[in-house]
């Protein structure tokens, strides 16, 4: 049972019966070793719903009809004028959600240079309200679209090979088209940075 659950927290998907179930096999196993690596993330979790009864922060910007976004072409247009770091992740994606806690310094390199953050969710329909839970509970500011089928085949035509995708990815814009489809990660910090200047 400990390790179902550290194997289920670790993925963070945030289920709620987690938590119950940690209570259970605490009352269980009052002094097993396993309950204090597991509380924490049995915390994170209902911090997690906690955070998506609130209000979208401000900077957190949704496209404007994304649903009826179908190319990255129709995308890029709406960023003329603009240099654009575009993170392509998912909810079920770890590595995504891992490279999310270098955000923060990368949105304040972004505004200080007067460039834009795009999140481009890789998820279906069917998980548009962790979608955005997930927005709120990680923070992410800058502008948010979820892909339709359309927009997801035209961007595995695109970035892959045109039968699948992997995840992270990340790409640059600048004044409405693409200049780097491999761009470097969050967690690469500088390197993305000059990255990223090179472009301005």
């Amino acid at each position: 049972m400990a390790s179902f659950l550290f194997n289920e927290i670790l993925q963070k998907k945030y289920q709620p019966i987690l938590v119950d179930l940690l209570n259970d096999f605490e009352k269980q196993y009052p002094k097993s070793k396993f309950t204090s690596l597991l509380r924490p993330g049995a915390n994170e979790i209902l911090a997690y719903h906690e955070t998506s009864k609130k209000q979208f922060a401000t900077d957190q910007k949704f496209v404007a009809n994304y649903q009826q976004i179908n190319t990255l072409d129709d995308l890029m247009s709406q960023f003329k004028g603009k240099t654009v770091f575009v993170d392509l992740w998912a909810t079920w994606c770890g590595p995504c959600k891992a490279e999310f806690e270098y955000g923060e310094e990368l949105e304040q390199f972004l505004k200080a240079k007067g460039a834009e953050m795009l999140y481009i969710s890789m998820d279906k329909n069917e998980a548009d309200q962790q979608w955005k839970d997930m927005i709120k509970f990680y923070k992410l500011s800058g502008n948010h679209i979820r892909v339709n089928p359309t927009l997801l085949q035209n961007l595995m035509d695109k970035l892959w090979d045109g039968t699948g995708y992997s995840i992270p990815r990340y790409l640059i814009l600048k004044d409405g088209k693409l200049v780097n489809d491999k761009a470097l990660r969050p967690s690469d910090k500088k390197m993305l940075y000059d990255q990223i200047s090179a472009h301005l």
